[in-house]
């Protein structure tokens, strides 16, 4: 089961401007746990960023942060760097 957000109906993107700081802070934490692909696998990580992605109102920043969150991902399992790691200004 795919999980939506609150109120959301099937087809729609549920989050925008409003709600996207909370869900890519949300994904920010847990990708930054090495083990987190491992439980839900990559593709499911995948398609919550690119879920993130759709919302048409987001801001330049959301989409920097959505990107940088999609090329982790898309890059081989390297255990020694987390998403912690990642620049300040996409923070």
């Amino acid at each position: 089961m795919k999980a939506r957000a609150a109120g959301a109906k099937p087809g729609e993107v549920p989050h925008g401007a409003k709600t996207a700081d909370a869900a890519i802070a949300h994904l920010e934490r847990v990708l930054s746990v090495a083990e987190a692909c491992t439980i839900f696998g990559q593709r499911y990580w995948l398609e919550r960023v690119q879920q993130l992605l759709a919302a048409p109102d987001l801001l330049p920043l959301h989409r920097d942060r959505l990107r940088y969150l999609m090329e982790r991902l898309a890059r081989p399992a390297d255990t020694t760097q987390t998403f912690a790691d990642e620049p300040t200004h996409l923070r």
